[in-house]
């Protein structure tokens, strides 16, 4: 017996529920640490002995052995490296988020001395527009695509065939709502603001939808593969050529709204040229109905989603230029500017890298333990975070805008605050998003935006 040796290099497990690995009444229970569980009793190998398996034999047990014990384990990545992982992930996202707030600073304050409070306002509700119209034709896609491309397909075929399928269902509904958004441009400048001249901004603005939805499938591709500094790269160029050509078409050219709009266009037709040949280069045009369907099904009830979202974020411009006036929506939208940095420099970097974290760790046996863990340091960063942007943003406030902006510097605390709550609620949705129960979100944030009204 003292001769007998056993099969080398296996690792210590503990018995899942459901497993067919031999149990004993000591084993630890799921909430003790791995390293106190009982281990599987392997059984001994000998290389003397008479019944020893062949060399044959003997491969095909460490192989069965071990994709049993993968089964047991999935994952083999603990806490700390998975943490590492998505602090990682998110400090180059936080490439591209930090750009944004900084670029801001040099193009909010430049806007507001070119372009009257009046004008100003109203870019803001252009902008606003923009956003609503991008959620709603996006159909939830890029949370779809997560979905689906790290979770429900795993072949490399399989993903390929997401990719491209979601980039012509992009394609296929904002191109049309485009041409006819423009061919009607005049009639809805009328009925939003009262005058059929807004109608060339309607349909810039139009293009720019078209423009920002085709980035979708290449942005969300880039997350998904986990490749955070390209996409860093590819978002701040986008910044970059958004901020030369404002400055240039407006400081140059004198092209008032209009410029801001097409600098905002050029921006998104640069990711757009690098991305879908890109994408066409590697996945082709593999569109699949199933696919389609999968994406659709999870995607489309978020749309309620998006737009309470954007009710609560995004509609006091509006409601300010309806019940206030231009105006007041230009120097509320500066105050929000600022109040939300805390968005652009914490939350979106940990957005952009969570999907693919999160249906990772939603695959793991210790799932519940790692979401605590991520909920409780993240709520404590953001509520840190908050208080020293709100600090920071008052002095922004005095030091680069005109004074007539002053006087809403007590709003920078209280949307700082709101968006602690709105990042938080990220984490606290994981189970909505795992589950598939993307309508859940939706309810709350139908509740939270007719409170907003």
């Amino acid at each position: 017996m003292s001769q007998w040796v056993t099969l080398p290099h296996m690792q210590a497990v503990r018995p899942g529920k459901g497993s067919s690995l031999p149990s004993h009444p000591g084993d630890a229970t799921d909430d003790d640490p791995l390293e106190a569980s009982a281990t599987w009793i392997l059984p001994i190998i000998t290389g003397q002995h008479p019944a020893a398996p062949s060399s044959g034999r003997l491969q095909a047990i460490i192989s069965d052995t071990s994709a049993r014990l993968q089964a047991v384990v999935p994952g083999a990545e603990g806490y700390i490296a998975l943490l590492r992982n998505l602090a990682k992930s998110s400090g180059i996202y936080a490439l591209a988020a930090l750009a944004s707030p900084l670029i801001s600073l040099v193009l909010a304050p430049f806007l507001t001395r070119h372009l009257s409070p009046a004008d100003y306002g109203l870019l803001a509700i252009m902008n606003t527009l923009i956003g609503l119209t991008a959620g709603v034709t996006q159909l939830g896609l890029s949370s779809a695509f997560f979905r689906a491309y790290s979770y429900d397909y795993s072949s490399r075929e399989d993903r390929n065939s997401v990719l491209t399928t979601v980039a012509m269902i992009l394609a296929l509904i904002t191109i049309p709502v485009a041409i006819i958004v423009s061919i009607y441009a005049p009639t809805i400048g009328a009925l939003l603001f009262g005058r059929s001249s807004a109608g060339s901004y309607i349909a810039l603005a139009a293009g720019v939808v078209l423009l920002q939805n085709m980035t979708v499938p290449g942005f969300a591709w880039l997350r998904a593969e986990n490749r955070p500094l390209f996409f860093s790269l590819l978002a701040i160029g986008n910044l970059i050529i958004a901020l030369t050509a404002n400055i240039v078409f407006i400081g140059v050219f004198k092209l008032g709204i209009t410029g801001s709009l097409l600098a905002t266009g050029s921006g998104y037709a640069f990711i757009v040229l690098l991305t879908i040949p890109l994408i066409l280069l590697r996945a082709g045009l593999r569109v699949r109905l199933d696919v389609a369907w999968n994406v659709l099904s999870f995607g489309t009830p978020m749309v309620m989603n998006f737009i309470s979202f954007w009710v609560l974020q995004l509609s006091d411009r509006y409601l300010l230029s309806k019940f206030g006036s231009l105006e007041q929506t230009a120097t509320y939208t500066v105050a929000y500017s600022l109040g939300s940095v805390l968005s652009t420099a914490v939350i979106s970097p940990f957005s952009l890298a969570w999907p693919q974290t999160m249906f990772t760790v939603a695959k793991r046996r210790d799932a519940a333990k790692i979401f605590r863990l991520i909920f409780r340091w993240f709520s404590l960063f953001l509520l840190l975070a908050a208080f020293a942007f709100s600090l920071a943003g008052k002095l922004l406030l005095i030091w680069f805008f005109p004074p007539g902006y002053r006087s809403v510097a007590a709003i920078t605390p209280l949307i700082a605050a709101s968006i602690v709550f709105f990042g938080v609620y990220n984490v606290v949705m994981v189970g909505a998003g795992v589950r598939r129960k993307p309508w859940m979100g939706g309810v709350f944030a139908t509740i939270a935006a007719v409170a907003n009204l």
